[in-house]
């Protein structure tokens, strides 16, 4: 469990810690900042996480889950837009590392990535923005699935006052969607705080039940295959040519899905019927 601005002094760090998980295992950056913006915690009888490195903005470890291991930065971007930049750069550097690996970057960033993160009437396109997202592209990390709540951040205020951003976000490398392609972020409505939650549950038994997408060569010989594949490449997407094409690449596997379930339903079908008649023969 990740905890962000905590605000408490490492003198008193034990005793919170304690009545949130006894027995739980912590790690928390107080020796980076004297309020420990960011703590780790975990119930040691259900895994284990092993400390790679501590910033001032990040905590950086190995978790290994019944033998599953993934890589895991907690992070709480700096409200200095000059502090985000080392984290940003200590991100594209880990990238490299973790390229195979599975890798999840999970925080408050303190900025949204786009102008639609922003509940503002006429929200910009800032620079600040804009170097969020070529660290996003240069990790080549993509948002988890979402359920819950879009904007995970208000001021708490009301009527014309009121502003909502999406500061939190759940990103994981090709490594982390190869290996937890079912893992879902989900953002509850906040309580106190003025942010929500982000919570992940990991179902290992669900691994071996998804399979691959696979292209079948009957699909390209079907009339109505490249009207498919037209409809999805002319739709609009956000992002740069890199983002837009992976988005219509995930849009076009949804759709061929839908065309395959159309036409080539009975296809296994089919095939057993003439593999029967071979064998007979």
């Amino acid at each position: 469990m990740g905890v962000l601005e905590t605000r408490v002094r490492a003198a008193n760090k034990d005793k919170v810690a304690r009545k949130i998980g006894r027995g739980w295992k912590m790690i928390t950056n107080h020796s980076q900042s004297l309020l420990g913006r960011i703590w780790i915690l975990w119930n040691p009888t259900v895994l284990q996480f092993t400390v790679e490195h501590i910033s001032h903005q990040a905590i950086r470890g190995r978790l290994n889950v019944q033998g599953n291991v993934v890589f895991v930065s907690v992070v709480y971007g700096s409200c200095d837009y000059r502090e985000r930049r080392e984290l940003w750069s200590n991100l594209v550097h880990l990238s490299a590392r973790l390229k195979s690996m599975p890798w999840i970057v999970i925080g408050d960033y303190n900025v949204s990535r786009w102008p639609s993160e922003h509940s503002g009437r006429r929200p910009v396109f800032s620079k600040a923005m804009s170097e969020f997202g070529d660290c996003i592209r240069k990790c080549e990390l993509e948002d988890l699935r979402q359920t819950g709540c879009f904007f995970s951040w208000s001021n708490k205020r009301v009527g014309d006052e009121a502003v909502s951003k999406k500061l939190d976000k759940a990103m994981g490398n090709w490594g982390w969607f190869k290996e937890f392609n079912h893992v879902q972020a989900s953002f509850p409505t906040p309580g106190l705080s003025d942010h929500s939650p982000c919570i992940l549950q990991f179902k290992l038994a669900c691994r071996s039940g998804s399979r691959p997408f696979k292209y079948l060569n009957d699909w390209g010989s079907h009339p109505e295959f490249l009207d498919v594949v037209r409809q999805v490449w002319a739709q609009a997407v956000e992002g740069n040519p890199l983002e837009a094409v992976s988005k219509k690449l995930r849009m076009l596997k949804s759709a061929l899905k839908e065309f395959h379930k159309r036409h080539f339903n009975n296809l296994s079908t089919e095939s057993a019927k003439i593999k029967q008649l071979i064998d007979i023969q």
